[in-house]
């Protein structure tokens, strides 16, 4: 497959992820019309600059303005949704990659419509695409520019004391040939820290491993509760929740490759939420 390289620069598109200069200019020119009203009047004889000017006289000018800030968007969402072939789905993938990284680095403030938008354009590239590495990069790097950072650095969830609930029960024998009723906890809730998905070891490290590993081997579901935290994930194995609910959380993901399919999940649920500091996604029974 080729890359965006091999494409005349008048193909790609740019994307608007915030204030467009053309919509400041068209800003400029509208406040001095109020002004020049009569000499334009006059000025204008033909029939088809009366049209233009009466239709910009009307409050049409959010018209124009939108149509220029959403001129580039539209054009990659439509080629994204319906590509016209492989290479242009991944030409315009990598368009997405480098302008959201370039977003980021400068610090500029996403459009919250715009950036809406195009996740739910790479919410369906995904879901059609799920063996596409730029796919998943391109879907992670936005989840993270739409998050935005934490306030304050975060110390690692695993490092603190985590809180424990328990709804499940296991019978665990004895070595006397009796039973004893052990609880096993399936829920546990972290705050105020920072969150590595792909940190297995240091996971397997905190003793809800030796929890769950309890029982000749049976292993209850495990929902991971995050609070005012930071959930990262950088690509790689996962750690094997099954409910994982966010509240008032931020988010930096990075995936060059398709990830695990909780990570998927969890992905799409992203780019599509509203509301995405307080998510919950659930893979119970999933594959």
């Amino acid at each position: 497959m080729q890359g965006v390289d091999c494409l005349p620069d008048f193909f790609i598109p740019t994307i608007s992820l915030e204030s467009n200069d053309d919509v400041a200019k068209i800003d400029e020119v509208s406040g001095k019309l109020s002004t020049l009203n009569k000499l334009v009047f006059v000025a204008l004889t033909w029939l088809g600059a009366i049209s233009v000017y009466l239709y910009i006289q009307h409050g049409d000018i959010q018209a124009i303005k939108q149509s220029i800030a959403d001129h580039g968007l539209g054009q990659i969402v439509a080629e994204l949704k319906a590509p016209k072939s492989p290479e242009q789905l991944q030409a315009n993938l990598t368009t997405v990659i480098a302008q959201v990284q370039t977003a980021r680095v400068n610090g500029t403030k996403p459009d919250e419509k715009n950036v809406y938008t195009l996740s739910g354009a790479l919410s369906e590239v995904v879901q059609h695409n799920p063996e596409l590495p730029e796919a998943w990069q391109a879907a992670t790097v936005l989840v993270s520019y739409r998050s935005g950072t934490p306030a304050a650095s975060q110390d690692n969830c695993f490092g603190q004391n985590a809180t424990f609930y328990s709804r499940g029960m296991i019978w665990q024998p004895n070595t006397n040939g009796t039973n004893t009723v052990e609880i096993i906890p399936d829920t546990v809730a972290y705050s105020n820290c920072t969150f590595d998905l792909s940190d297995v070891e240091g996971f397997n490290n905190t003793y809800i491993k030796e929890f769950r590993e309890k029982g000749n081997g049976t292993t209850v579901p495990l929902v991971i509760q995050l609070i005012n935290s930071h959930l990262v994930y950088h690509g790689g194995v996962a750690i094997p929740f099954t409910t994982l609910q966010c509240k008032a959380c931020t988010y930096d993901f990075d995936s060059t490759k398709p990830p695990p399919f909780r990570v998927q999940e969890l992905t799409r649920k992203l780019l599509l939420a509203i509301n995405y500091a307080d998510i919950s996604v659930d893979v119970h029974g999933a594959v």
